[in-house]
């Protein structure tokens, strides 16, 4: 398997909470790995993982696990950065196209780490190939906000151009997704055993693109539709 493909422990991850899919959440803890890329197309990851690699703040973080409720989710935040008083997430997207605004799942994803930052207890680490247990220093703050830092992947004259965006977080955006994480959980915890769990690709969401379930996902659509044509 390419260095870029790497295995992915069988928690919940945080990104399927944000695409909201049942059944993606529940695949891809089952499966634990990422898909492999075919190599033509590891040019984006390959420079993502670089740029990701590289600290801008002394709160780089890399690979992390959170212990949330009788769950463990995982997932990665790029920088917190301190400033003053407050704290904020920075996320660093690579794009090919800079939107002229944030994209809303991108919100939901910081959102999502703010939340879990405010209530996990311990915060895991890999060292090395085991992960360790830490201590969350971020339980009970409030994050200011969010910063998205937008990377042009387009090339000119070997040079990247950077487009930030600032969202900042209200009190009630803590409820609102420490609700959404739990409801979620819940929910895959209950259908966990189901041969076809519920999925959102009646809806035919966005997400379904980037999914590696999405061919099975069209097949039963399909048989679903002809049932009903026939």
């Amino acid at each position: 398997m390419n260095k870029h493909n790497k295995t992915r422990s069988n928690d919940f991850h945080v990104t399927s909470i944000v695409y909201g899919c049942v059944r993606r959440a529940i695949w891809e803890r089952k499966a634990g790995t990422k898909p492999v890329l075919e190599d033509e197309k590891l040019y984006k990851p390959w420079i993502g993982t670089k740029l990701h690699e590289t600290p801008i703040t002394d709160g780089h973080e890399i690979g992390v696990k959170f212990k949330f409720g009788n769950q463990t989710l995982t997932g990665g935040i790029d920088e917190i950065l301190k400033f003053g008083d407050d704290y904020y997430i920075i996320d660093k997207k690579f794009v090919w196209y800079v939107p002229r605004e944030t994209y809303p799942h991108h919100i939901e994803q910081m959102a999502t780490y703010a939340s879990i930052l405010f209530n996990a207890d311990e915060i895991y680490k890999l060292k090395g190939t085991e992960w360790k247990a830490t201590k969350n220093k971020y339980k009970g703050i409030k994050f200011r906000g969010m910063i998205l830092y937008y990377i042009d992947m387009v090339e000119r004259d070997d040079d990247f151009r950077v487009h930030p965006y600032v969202h900042l977080l209200t009190d009630s955006d803590y409820d609102y997704y420490r609700q959404k994480i739990d409801s979620f959980l819940n929910e895959c915890l209950e259908h966990y055993d189901d041969e076809l769990p519920p999925n959102i690709f009646d809806k035919a969401d966005w997400a379904c693109k980037y999914c590696r379930f999405e061919e099975i996902c069209k097949e039963e659509w399909k048989r679903n539709h002809n049932d009903v044509n026939s």
